[in-house]
């Protein structure tokens, strides 16, 4: 069994700096002989970034010489929104073909995210080199169907 815990964007609050805050300014453009070439800085808010506290368990169900099932669960607490649950599976055969399964973003309600399907393949040329090609589906809402795919060389 895994697991693993993050707490992220812990830290002070943010705000906007630098030359592009810079602008001249005529402090009043209605009278003549006024210096129109004084600098000001524009003043920008504070504001805090989300806090997220993650936690995750990912446990191999049935581990045999050539097969491997795991199950994961991740759970996200952001302090800006409501809380989710993504789960998954994936199932392996003589590490070579993986098959992978999941939903994402459980338990919140205005969600575009949710099923997702998954296939790999890897292949290993001697002791040092391997390719891989792995292939995913997504439901996701407004964009409707989403594809992905992605190549992997190892040595």
């Amino acid at each position: 069994m895994k697991l693993g815990m993050s707490i992220s964007n812990f830290g002070t609050d943010l705000r906007f700096e630098g030359k592009d805050l810079l602008h001249r300014v005529d402090l009043d453009p209605d009278r003549l002989g006024d210096n129109e070439t004084i600098v000001a800085n524009l003043k920008t808010d504070h504001w805090t970034l989300p806090l997220f506290f993650r936690v995750g368990l990912a446990m191999d169900v049935i581990r045999s010489k050539y097969s491997r099932f795991t199950l994961a669960v991740d759970a996200l607490r952001p302090s800006d929104n409501t809380e989710i649950l993504n789960v998954g599976a994936e199932f392996a055969v003589n590490n070579m073909l993986y098959l992978r399964s999941g939903y994402k973003s459980l338990f919140r309600k205005e969600s575009e995210e949710g099923l997702t399907l998954g296939a790999g393949l890897n292949f290993s040329y001697g002791p040092n080199v391997s390719l891989g090609v792995d292939y995913c589906f997504m439901d996701f809402g407004v964009f409707e169907a989403v594809h992905m795919f992605g190549m992997k060389i190892g040595f």
